[in-house]
């Protein structure tokens, strides 16, 4: 399994079997009502024709005429007619069965070779499909940066640098990856103002702090920087509309307990 899905193209056939699933079983589901409607004529015209090397009558009521008919269809060059009983010979003469030439050629055409086609070229089609997509993906990588978004050809005139140096260093994807990490093992409570706004943005799946369009010549950070700076400055009235509703509970209860005693000391009095 492992080599499957290490190997682009093996993986890309499980996937045009599976991408077209629906479609897959639709046609299947339409091929079985199909060969019912020939073992429908068969068991009511042709039963005594299903005969195996046994001899024995192979349609001796739907059911097994069905199972046989599916089996068979399959295991004999053209179908169903190449199990079934051939036309009988009398002399030299062949007497022919009109009947048996419609009902062979059309289920061999029907399901042998049309709808067999379609469910071939449906696969065939998601795998053509998935391999475009593939060529797709293979060539952005090899001319487009993922982190900021431009080809090879504009970095290449705005920096002195290659492309290759550019996602290599500038852009290096696993420096982000592991900028990540490094956000997700770090305390929040020791997160910098810019790590606070992008662990943030990260968990909001919301990828606008990334340098879409920007190199590192060209990059502009001062609108991160200050989104980051009034990000941190609503996490610091936040801690400290936290502290204060700390000190008012803090407040209340000591007021409570001061109270109790002249409520105590009062309600004695009266009673005395």
């Amino acid at each position: 399994s492992d080599i499957v899905f290490k190997v682009p193209t093996l993986k890309n056939i499980l996937r045009a079997i599976w991408r077209p699933k629906l479609e897959i079983l639709l046609t299947l589901i339409l091929f079985l009502v199909i060969l019912y409607m020939f073992t429908l004529w068969g068991y009511g015209y042709l039963s005594d024709q299903y005969e195996g090397d046994d001899g024995a009558n192979g349609c001796t009521n739907v059911y097994t005429c069905l199972w046989v008919s599916l089996d068979q269809t399959f295991k004999n060059d053209g179908g169903l007619g190449g199990f079934l009983k051939p036309y009988e010979v009398d002399g030299k003469e062949l007497e022919m069965n009109y009947q048996r030439v419609a009902f062979d050629n059309l289920l061999n055409f029907v399901l042998l070779i049309l709808l067999l086609e379609i469910l071939a070229g449906l696969i065939i089609d998601t795998f053509a499909s998935l391999r475009d997509e593939e060529n797709k993906r293979v060539e952005d990588l090899k001319n487009y940066c993922i982190m900021c978004g431009q080809s090879r050809e504009v970095i290449e005139g705005k920096t002195k640098d290659s492309f290759e140096v550019h996602i290599k260093r500038d852009h290096n994807i696993w420096n982000y990856m592991f900028f990540i990490a490094y956000l997700e093992k770090k305390p929040k409570t020791e997160f910098t103002g810019v790590e606070s706004f992008i662990h943030e943005k990260f968990k909001e799946k919301d990828c606008r702090w990334f340098p879409y369009y920007k190199t590192a010549d060209s990059a502009d950070f001062d609108q991160m920087e200050a989104f980051a700076k009034v990000y941190e400055k609503f996490e610091n009235l936040d801690r400290t509309l936290d502290d204060l509703k700390t000190q008012q509970r803090y407040l209340e209860e000591n007021e409570e307990e001061e109270a109790s005693p002249a409520k105590k000391q009062v309600i004695l009095t009266g009673k005395g």
